[in-house]
């Protein structure tokens, strides 16, 4: 499956967070299933893209899912985290 995940003012927001004008260095991806917590994110990226595309190998069709991602700047603090609405993977044939 993939997905483009916009990250627009996603460096600012962990700039805001500390007070300070720096900018993200990277971007951690996540998902989970429709309920529940996430663990571990599943990749990072580095920052400065407006969007980004992943495939994400592990989700499975008749699924649903919110993904997330945060800034994480070289300090390294993390934005809060940003979520989709809930994503429902097609059956796969």
């Amino acid at each position: 499956m993939e997905r483009g995940v916009p990250l627009a003012d996603r460096d600012e927001d962990a700039a805001a967070r500390r007070g300070k004008n720096a900018a993200a260095l990277h971007h951690a991806l996540d998902h989970r299933p429709g309920a529940g917590g996430f663990d571990d994110p599943l990749q990072s990226v580095p920052a400065g893209l407006a969007s980004y595309t992943f495939d994400d190998p592990t989700v499975l069709g008749d699924s649903t899912y919110v993904f997330g991602v945060t800034a994480i700047d070289c300090t390294p603090l993390e934005s809060t985290q940003s979520l989709t609405a809930s994503i429902t993977i097609p059956h796969h044939p």
